[in-house]
């Protein structure tokens, strides 16, 4: 009886020694270690909305369209058709507007730009039928008969017509020589203006810079192919940027490239003084 007395008594002395562990530190530990997996479990929720936004995010954007630019060349007519293609998601209703300009660049010596002119030539285009369901619309570079023009363009082939874009290349670099220190360059690039509705029918404006690059085929000379170009809306609208506009539309394309050559001229007599 004695020794069950004695173990009893040291069993509530251990009680009472490590009393601060049960009423105390255990519990604490206890409501850390709930914590800690509320925590985790709070991260992993986080973590999940996370990867549910990025989910419905890439979801969204694949049902925006995305607008690129296709070149079919036509054979027949020795010409590029350029078409402006949706390879993205729906487009409810889509209207383009292209405003043609030419890009008159004028170079020091050493490559640097030291002037630019941008002629705003409206409808200095063609419009082409569409051939497929992604096209939103299709057009190419007018042609331009030397014979009705008193220019002294010269043709090697002697197919005395030739696109535009040749003809205004030719009036802007006309001055180049090997004795001269400067130069001038100009080409047809085109600024495209898309309005469209979206999957969720929002109204949404889009403004694409269309420039030209070199015809690696060596189909043509001057219809070219287009690539994106950015910067032109940057030089566009730097401060010391000539804009200066010719009235196409009531009037030939013959009478249209007389009048970018008038203005041409004056832009080659300021730069080359």
């Amino acid at each position: 009886m004695k020794k069950k007395k004695e173990k009893q008594s040291e069993a509530t002395k251990f009680l009472e020694r490590n009393k601060i562990w049960f009423t105390a530190v255990i519990p604490t530990f206890i409501s850390i270690g709930v914590a800690g997996a509320g925590i985790a479990s709070c991260q992993a929720d986080f973590k999940q909305i996370e990867l549910t936004n990025l989910e419905i995010e890439e979801k969204n954007m694949e049902k925006q369209p995305f607008f690129s630019i296709r070149q079919d060349f036509n054979e027949q007519r020795n010409q590029y058709i350029y078409k402006i293609v949706n390879t993205g998601g729906e487009v409810r209703y889509s209207d383009i507007q292209i405003s043609p300009y030419l890009d008159v660049i004028h170079r020091s010596e050493d490559g640097r730009v030291t002037n630019e002119a941008f002629i705003y030539i409206p409808h200095c285009y063609q419009d082409e039928p569409l051939s497929n369901n992604d096209e939103l619309m299709a057009f190419s570079d007018k042609w331009v008969d030397m014979n009705d023009t008193n220019s002294s363009y010269y043709v090697e082939d002697g197919n005395m017509v030739v696109l535009n874009n040749d003809y205004l290349q030719f009036l802007c670099s006309k001055h180049n020589t090997l004795d001269r220190k400067d130069s001038t360059t100009g080409a047809l690039v085109y600024r495209v203006f898309i309005t469209y509705y979206d999957y969720k029918n929002t109204e949404i404006h889009k403004t694409i810079w269309y420039g030209r690059s070199s015809d690696f085929s060596n189909y043509s000379k001057g219809n070219n192919i287009l690539f994106l170009q950015p910067a032109l809306e940057q030089n566009y609208y730097k401060d010391d940027t000539i804009r200066k506009d010719v009235d196409a539309l009531n009037i030939t394309n013959v009478e249209c490239m007389d009048q970018c050559e008038l203005v041409i001229n004056d832009l080659l007599e300021k730069w080359h003084k």
